[in-house]
Order: structure tokens, then C-alpha cells, then sequence
């Protein structure tokens, strides 16, 4: 897997103008705030921002945009690529740092790469792995969890030994704080997808409710609507 790069950039917020941009380690301004959002991490290299439009792109460590704002959703880049999703399909695809498509955008939903594999679903709901040339390693014939616990054992269906969870201290920017953490080193990109929702959302509604409502209850209104996606999300894992 490719070293992630210790970015020399952070993200800033302008309350002015509510924008965003980005500084180097000595505080100064880099790139100047135009950022509807930054997603406030680098990963291998990348780090992905929204435009105006709220579409997609990514930076590279000096703050240029190398991937245009195109896409409406992202994960992080893993050995290289990174899954995106297209705006006028909706569809999953992968690109790497170059913004070249690698893996079309025909699938439903998926993982990031892990192993040189990444697990895909189906337009039908099933789902399967491919490698990065696209060459279909487990059909699509299995459920999410299936699949995955597949992955995750031993060709004789033995569980693999899992090493010892490290722990690991990691920073977090999640809407207008900066939060130190010590979390299972495993679990840091499901620490870093919540922080970057939670930081979405509640933009969104402090930009539509600030004139109407205290900071509280847009918190509160936050929360509310967070709790039931995931409410939805489990009934339908249910079903």
C-alpha cells in the first residue's frame, strides 16, 4: 500500500465569507478561501473539496486542483485510486490522482481498495470484488457481510488471526473545532467519514437556519436527521 504523505497544508474556514482555504504550517495563507468545504484530510497525497456547486474534486499537497469539481460523492484515496461517484449517473467508478477513470462507473455501491481488491455491488443489490483492472475476482453473487467476512478469512474458511488493535492519537476537524482523539488504529477512516457528514450537515443547515435558529437547535436539528439515516439504513439491512 502507498505511504500516506504528512500534508504540509491545513484547512481554514473565513467566517466572513464563510469560505474555505487552506494554510501552511506557519499559519500563512497558501489558497486564498473559495472552498464551499474541504474535507480536511489528505490521504495519500489528495485532499478532496467541494465548489459552489458542492460537486467534488480533489487537491494535491500545494493546494492545486489536479481532479475538477465533477463528482457528488468521494471516499479516500487507498493504493492509489480512490471511489467516486458521478453526478449524472449516480453510479461508483474509481479514478487515481491523475482524475483518469480506472474502474467505469457501472456499479451500484462500493468499498475502497484493500489488498488490490475492492468490493462492488450489482445494479441487482449483490455484491462482488474486483481488482484494479476491473477483472471480476469473486462474483456477484454474495451479501455485503458475506462477502467481506469471505475476504477477510483464510482460503479454509478459518478466521484470520487479527493482530493486536493499536491504538492511535489522530486530529479531527469537525465544522468549526479541532478535535484530538485516541481511537482502535483500524478505525480511523470511519472516524474521519463521520467527522467530514457531520461537517456537511451542519453547514447545510447553519447556512439555511442561522437567521432562524440558535446554534443549539441547528446542533439538535443536525443530530435528528443524522440519527434517522441511520435508522433507514438499518431497517433496510433488516429487510
Amino acid at each position: 500500500m502507498e505511504q500516506k504523505t504528512k500534508a504540509p497544508l491545513h484547512a481554514f474556514k473565513d467566517e466572513q465569507s464563510g469560505k474555505w482555504g487552506f494554510k501552511n504550517v506557519n499559519d500563512e495563507i497558501v489558497v486564498s478561501p473559495r472552498w464551499w468545504l474541504i474535507y480536511h484530510k489528505f490521504d495519500e497525497g489528495m485532499c478532496a473539496v467541494a465548489d459552489d456547486d458542492k460537486k467534488i474534486g480533489f487537491v494535491d499537497e500545494t493546494g492545486k486542483l489536479v481532479i475538477p469539481c465533477r463528482y457528488v460523492s468521494h471516499s479516500y484515496f487507498c493504493e492509489g485510486l480512490v471511489k467516486v461517484q458521478e453526478a449524472e449517473t449516480y453510479k461508483i467508478g474509481y479514478i487515481n490522482k491523475e482524475g483518469k477513470t480506472v474502474i467505469p462507473f457501472v456499479y451500484r455501491k462500493g468499498g475502497d481498495y484493500e489488498n488490490g481488491l475492492a468490493m462492488v455491488s450489482s445494479d441487482n443489490g449483490l455484491w462482488g470484488a474486483i481488482n484494479q483492472k476491473n477483472m471480476v475476482v469473486y462474483p456477484f453473487k454474495y451479501g455485503w457481510e458475506e462477502l467481506y467476512d469471505i475476504l477477510h478469512k483464510c482460503g479454509n474458511e478459518k478466521a484470520v488471526e487479527r493482530k493486536e488493535n493499536k491504538m492511535t492519537t489522530i486530529n479531527l476537524h469537525v465544522y468549526d473545532e479541532d478535535l484530538t482523539l485516541t481511537i482502535d488504529e483500524s478505525k480511523e477512516k470511519i472516524y474521519q467519514k463521520a467527522a467530514e457528514i457531520i461537517t456537511k450537515k451542519l453547514t447545510e443547515y447553519t447556512e439555511q437556519w442561522s437567521n432562524r435558529k440558535s446554534p443549539h437547535t441547528i446542533s439538535l436539528i443536525t443530530m435528528l436527521d443524522l440519527a434517522y439515516g441511520m435508522m433507514l439504513y438499518q431497517e433496510g439491512c433488516n429487510m
